[in-house]
């Protein structure tokens, strides 16, 4: 025979689970409408903007690695690895365009620390026009520095130029190009008799 306390608290158990809710992460259908299901999933997708592509990493020409490192300011510093990325703006020259690129490249010191600096460039196949634009490129070349009437609007926040910075660190694991140094005058060798 079955005490009546037992019996009391089964019933009180059974009562107590099937009072409890449900998940409060799952709302039943009949809480959730298949349009308002439809409409927050369109919200959802719209507000998702997709990932730009990366820009693509173009190799500057080791050709003219050398006329570019004709600018640096000390003869003791070589430029290397020098990579470039296309700019979406347009190098304005006396009224005439010309597509921009921005490239980057370690600016090597003679203990080997290497830092890169940025530059806009007109060409990477051939010489063009070129212009300092990160603080690094602007020390340590004499290349016009950017900010004038043919490169207004052109920063370092603009689109491709960290980037073009990036393909120069990505690609330091990788072989470099032979670092260039600028051809450096040094005085002739006399001989004096006493």
């Amino acid at each position: 025979m079955r005490s009546p306390l037992l019996n009391e608290r089964l019933i009180g158990e059974r009562t107590f689970r099937a009072s409890l809710p449900s998940s409060p992460f799952r709302l039943p259908s009949s809480h959730f409408p298949l349009p308002a299901l439809l409409a927050l999933t369109i919200i959802a997708a719209t507000s998702c903007k997709p990932a730009a592509a990366p820009k693509q990493c173009l190799q500057f020409s080791a050709d003219l690695m050398p006329a570019f490192a004709g600018g640096l300011v000390r003869k003791d510093l070589r430029l290397a690895n020098a990579w470039a990325v296309k700019s979406d703006q347009m190098v304005d020259s006396s009224g005439v365009k010309f597509p921009a690129y921005f490239v980057s490249a370690d600016i090597i010191a003679p203990n080997g620390e290497a830092v890169p600096g940025v530059w806009i460039t007109t060409e990477i196949t051939k010489p063009g026009l070129i212009y300092s634009l990160s603080p690094q490129a602007k020390k340590y070349t004499s290349w016009a520095k950017a900010g004038d009437a043919s490169t207004a609007g052109f920063t370092m926040d603009s689109p491709g130029a960290k980037e073009s910075a990036a393909c120069v660190l990505n690609n330091r694991s990788r072989a470099p190009q032979t670092g260039t140094t600028p051809n450096a005058t040094t005085p002739a060798k006399t001989s004096t008799t006493y």
